[in-house]
Order: structure tokens, then C-alpha cells, then sequence
């Protein structure tokens, strides 16, 4: 991908070809670009024929939300999985506790970073020595302090300009033991998780005002970084990544994207340009793809017999919506698709939807045809009229017969009506239900 700079789409498109020659199984495409019409893109089109030779692709919406019709190309695709970015369950969290006399010091504060604990020691503000070393930056710490400007106190450092890094490299030249940053940000998603040199924590903004007045209070502050802990957490999951990528998408108004969510946010991989351990904690739908390639893989090695579309179905099926905005108003169709990925249920799903290339390419707009009439886990109109009609053909994978009831919360402002509402269904056998 040229250095990280570009992805020119025949390179793409070659690889892909390549794919479907050594007969993979499952692609992650963690890539994307300006939307476009996908009946009219090469790039989309060689991820139908993979598809169609029998490769699960998923492949990330992009960071440009959280705005609508910001899902990214080929992610656009009727035939793509695509996937936005929730929360994990799992945070690394840095816990800072505070203690000293003055007013009652605030109770834990916790942030985020890659270190060590430390402590306890005195906090100082950066700002009480710059004037005196040279540095007038308010206490950013933009520059590098003259060793012995402290004895290992941690020093707590303002947002400005340079980097956190760079903020904790410049303190641990002076001499710090650790260093507080005031990281600038709003929500926990956002707030940079750093693997500093010294023992450090990064600070939601509110959390730096707290200790900004306590720090202006009393005398003799002494302060204790936790170290990073892995925090497991049901209330830290579904928050909906605040870039995440939005539906409606653009050239495919009558499908519903994104497919679904999974976890984006501070994810463990790998890398080549950030740490000599070729290891760090990344942010944005293209870490939440790949959970849903692997869970395609699994699929696949459980049911040899579901094709890619069947298995995007029963992902899209059995997602759970509990996703919610950082402000903690519930997430839609448009931020979530189906919900996130849960894969307690999946592979014992009992309802199957398969399409294929042909239906695909007739359901083009340019040619008449029309994507809401494609036989996938998705029941969406653009530009509905007065009435909106929906046929999906279903397949009973389990080798038992079901039976199967639908229930339709009544949006406020329509009428939805199922029929049949309800049906059973012998292995593998299809039967119809009209929305």
C-alpha cells in the first residue's frame, strides 16, 4: 500500500485474484477509499467474484464518522460485510490516587496509558518550573527540562501543542519519576493510551480540571500511579466508536449499512512504524474487521457447508443491539446495522439467507434493477412510497425442523406487518416471509 500512503485498487485487485487462486477462505480488508458506485467499481467487482468463489470478506467502514453517508468504498457494496467500531468489554486502564493535606484530595482518577505503577511521590505542576529552566509553554512541556530539574517527582503536564510521548520524554529528561498529561479528550474512547518511557497517565479533560484545583489547594500533594491493568467490564462495551463510519450509504440507499459493529478500540496488533516490539494498542473499524474475519473463519471451519453470504446473514441475524452513543442515547441502524457481533449464537442460528453474483449485478440501479430486492439480512428503502414491500427466502441449517414466530416493534410513524408471522421450517428446506 505504497508506504502506508496509498492503495492503488488494481494492487488490490491483484491480490485478490491471487486469494481466489490459493484458495483461501476468508479475507480482511482493512482498507478503503472515496465512495463510488460499486456496479461501477473494479475493485468492488473482484471482491463479488471472490465472494463468489467462495471467500468471506469483511472489510471496515472507515473513520470518517460521525456523520452520515461517511461509509467508505468498497465498504459501500451491497455484497460487503462491512463493519463499524464499538467498545470493547476489555479496557487497559492507569489509576491515579491521590493524597496530602488541603482540601480532601479527589478520589481515584482513572486513565489511560502502557506502564508501570510508581509511587508514591510529590505532584507538581510543570508550570511552577518552566519560567525558572527557560521554557515558557504554561506548562505543556514542549521542550526537554535540564536534567536535575527534579528528583523523581511526577510532574503533571497541560495539553498544548507537541505530542504526549514527547511531553513524558521532556519530563523524564529533567528528572521525573512519572508524569500526569491532561489528554485532551472528552470521552474514555478517545484518550490516547501511550506506552510512555516513564511511569505515566493520560487524563480525561474533566478528570485534568479536577486535579488542576486540587493541586491549587493546600500543600504537600502526593500522588501514586497504579500501573496498567487489564479491566474487564460489561458497562466499557457497545459505546459506538465516536468515528466510526455512518450509513446511509451512499450509491447503495436501499441496504442497510454498516452490516454490523465489533470491537475497534484499543486493540492489541501489530505494526511496523509505532514501537520496536512491533506491537501497540490501535483505534478504528479497521481493528473491528478483523474480529469479524476471524469469526468468519471459525464459521467456516464449523459449517463447511454455509456459503460466505449465509454466514453474513447469521452474523447480521443474531447481533445483539445494544449499542449506545457516547452520550448515551441508543445507537441506530445507521451508526450500528444489525448490533454487534455476538458469537455465543451464531453458529446455532436457525435461519439461513443465500444470494449469488447474478442477483447482485442485476440488482444495479442503472440498469432497472434494485438492491432492496436482494435476498440478505437487511430490509431497507431509501425512498420508501406509501407502501414497502419486502420478500426474504430463508434455509433451515440445523438438523432438526423449527418453528419460528416474528415480533415488530411498531416504528411510531408505520405499520409493520409480517406474513407469515409465524412458520416452521424442516432442515434445509426454504419457505418465504414477506415484509
Amino acid at each position: 500500500c505504497g508506504g502506508g500512503v496509498s492503495c492503488p485498487d488494481y494492487i488490490s485487485i491483484l491480490a485478490i485474484e491471487q486469494a481466489m487462486a490459493d484458495g483461501v477462505d476468508v479475507i480482511n480488508y482493512s482498507i478503503g477509499g472515496e465512495p463510488t458506485d460499486p456496479w461501477d467499481s473494479p475493485l468492488s467487482l473482484a471482491f463479488l467474484a471472490a465472494k463468489e468463489a467462495g471467500i468471506f470478506v469483511a472489510m471496515a467502514t472507515g473513520n470518517y464518522g460521525n456523520a452520515p453517508e461517511t461509509i467508505l468504498s468498497p465498504a459501500n457494496a451491497p455484497w460487503m460485510m462491512s463493519v463499524g467500531g464499538v467498545t470493547a468489554h476489555a479496557r487497559f486502564d492507569n489509576a491515579l490516587t491521590l493524597s496530602g493535606r488541603g482540601s480532601t484530595p479527589p478520589a481515584g482518577l482513572i486513565g489511560s496509558s502502557v506502564t508501570a505503577g510508581y509511587g508514591s511521590a510529590p505532584l507538581v505542576f510543570a508550570s511552577q518550573y518552566t519560567h525558572t529552566v527557560g521554557i515558557f509553554d504554561s506548562g505543556q512541556c514542549t521542550s526537554a527540562f535540564p536534567a536535575g530539574t527534579w528528583t523523581g517527582e511526577i510532574v503533571y503536564c497541560a495539553t498544548g501543542v507537541s505530542g504526549r510521548t514527547a511531553k513524558a520524554n521532556n519530563v523524564m529528561a529533567g528528572g521525573a519519576g512519572g508524569v500526569v498529561i491532561d489528554g485532551a479528550q472528552s470521552y474514555f474512547q478517545s484518550i490516547g493510551i501511550d506506552r510512555f518511557n516513564l511511569p505515566g497517565i493520560n487524563l480525561l479533560t474533566n478528570d485534568a480540571i479536577t486535579l488542576t484545583a486540587w493541586l491549587n489547594s493546600g500543600s504537600g500533594h502526593m500522588a501514586t500511579i497504579g500501573g496498567t491493568v487489564r479491566a474487564l467490564d460489561p458497562t466499557y462495551g457497545d459505546e459506538m466508536h465516536v468515528g466510526s463510519s455512518r450509513g446511509p450509504a451512499l450509491f447503495a440507499d436501499n441496504v442497510m449499512k454498516p452490516s454490523l459493529v465489533a470491537p475497534a478500540v484499543k486493540i492489541w496488533g501489530a505494526g511496523s512504524s509505532y514501537f520496536t516490539s512491533g506491537l501497540s494498542l490501535f483505534t478504528g473499524t479497521s481493528q473491528a474487521s478483523p474480529h469479524v474475519a476471524g469469526a468468519g473463519a471459525l464459521l467456516m471451519a464449523l459449517h463447511p457447508d454455509w456459503s460466505p453470504a449465509e454466514i453474513e446473514s447469521a452474523l447480521m441475524l443474531t447481533a445483539v443491539s445494544s449499542v449506545y452513543e457516547p452520550d448515551g442515547s441508543p445507537a441506530d441502524p445507521f451508526d450500528q446495522g444489525s448490533g454487534r457481533m455476538e458469537l455465543t449464537a451464531v453458529s446455532r442460528t436457525g435461519l439461513l439467507l443465500d444470494e449469488n453474483e447474478a442477483n447482485f449485478i442485476a440488482a444495479n440501479p442503472a440498469i432497472g434493477g434494485d438492491s432492496a430486492s436482494l435476498n440478505i439480512a437487511s430490509l431497507m428503502n431509501g425512498s420508501c412510497p406509501q407502501t414497502c414491500t419486502w420478500t426474504r427466502t430463508f434455509r433451515n441449517p440445523l438438523a432438526v425442523a423449527g418453528s419460528w414466530t416474528i415480533s415488530v416493534g411498531q416504528p411510531i410513524t408505520a405499520v409493520v406487518s409480517v406474513t407469515p408471522s409465524t412458520f416452521t421450517k424442516a432442515p434445509g428446506a426454504p419457505a418465504c416471509t414477506n415484509h
